[in-house]
């Protein structure tokens, strides 16, 4: 299922001395039923097709909305195991589909997460692996993109007052402003901040909290972010070894590392947001996440991106079937509501007769 072409594309620009390639990636962390792990916004055992199927879900209304706003992009799926063509129906329309798309396929090895004593979001350090991949294969004269793969992108809005930014700076993070006494996966920025004092050896400025979720940086900046995440992990292995408080998720350990390296930071807030959804839980969404490029919707997983997969399967464009209504933004209407609940209620049906199994 990997193609070279694309790569020879961006080795042929390299060369040319053209405008530097965009690459536009996100992953997917197929695990057993030995690995472990908590997925909030995905409950059920991580190891069953039912749950494997919402990200593939994910993964190609992901591709598909950023192929029709980035069609000059290289796209890219990492994944730490062959995809299972047969494993479900889904696997297989997916597949079908990202070969349209001209998705290349990369398979790693998941290397940074055997530090991990949390169980929640057990695989996220993988992002890690992916950048290691980057600094050993591919040139620096690109702008790389990690995102998420229950991201959207917004078919409304122009991508090339982001892409210029990420030329201009270099480097592009999404800082969340939570409280300094909010507890974050299990640190709060208190005790962020500490962990990366002790790593610094010196006083340091209370540490923003950079959302996992998006990590774009120039490739020219590569070295010196790859040489700081192998460094400061090998301490962390350390502190976990010690008993010592270390970082939990990837986000932590990045929030780290891109506020100690030699490199400053470029807020992409006005670009992207973690926007919750739900009904009858916790909400953010406003009307201005309509202007937003880039939707990160964690609550609808199973709910409008389930929806928008179903619909984009029948259209050439995303744009065709893509409503902000459908996802929750700025407000769930009275159908949506009505959607949601019968599913939630089939699933946890499906679950408690092992029907996931």
């Amino acid at each position: 299922m990997v193609s070279k072409k694309s790569f020879a594309a961006l080795e042929i620009s390299i060369r040319e001395g053209m405008l530097k390639q965009k690459i536009i990636s996100t992953w997917y962390f197929e695990q057993d039923s030995d690995f472990g792990g908590y997925y909030p916004q995905n409950s059920g055992p991580a190891h069953t097709e039912m749950f494997r199927d919402t990200y593939r879900r994910c993964i190609y209304v992901f591709f598909a909305s950023a192929r029709e706003s980035n069609p000059d992009a290289l796209l890219v799926l990492f994944l730490n195991t062959a995809w299972r063509t047969n494993s479900s129906k889904i696997s297989r329309e997916v597949e079908t589909k990202l070969n349209q798309l001209g998705v290349e396929i990369i398979v790693i090895k998941y290397t940074f997460g055997i530090s991990l004593t949390k169980s929640l979001w057990k695989n996220q350090f993988f992002v890690l692996d992916i950048i290691k991949y980057a600094y050993e294969n591919w040139s620096s004269n690109s702008l790389f993109l990690i995102l998420d793969s229950d991201i959207i992108w917004n078919p409304y809005i122009d991508p090339e007052d982001f892409w210029s930014e990420l030329s201009q700076f270099g480097l592009l993070t999404y800082e969340i402003p939570y409280s300094a006494s909010d507890e974050i996966n299990g640190l709060t920025r208190v005790e962020l901040t500490s962990i990366s004092e002790e790593i610094e050896q010196s006083e340091i400025q209370l540490l923003p909290y950079f959302g996992g979720e998006f990590i774009a940086f120039d490739m020219a900046n590569i070295e010196q972010i790859f040489q700081r995440i192998n460094k400061d992990y090998m301490i962390h292995l350390s502190r976990v070894a010690e008993g010592l408080p270390t970082f939990t998720e990837e986000a932590h350990f990045l929030s780290h590392v891109f506020s100690k390296i030699n490199h400053p930071n470029h807020d992409a807030s006005r670009f992207i947001k973690r926007i919750w959804t739900m009904f009858l839980k916790f909400r953010n969404s406003v009307e201005s996440d309509k202007t937003l490029l880039l939707l990160h919707l964690p609550a609808e997983k199973n709910y409008g991106i389930r929806r928008l997969y179903k619909k984009s399967l029948k259209v050439k464009t995303f744009s065709e079937i893509f409503r902000f209504s459908t996802v929750g933004v700025p407000r769930n209407s009275i159908l949506k509501i009505i959607l949601d609940s019968f599913w939630a209620v089939l699933r946890r049906a499906k679950r408690q007769t092992k029907f996931f199994y």
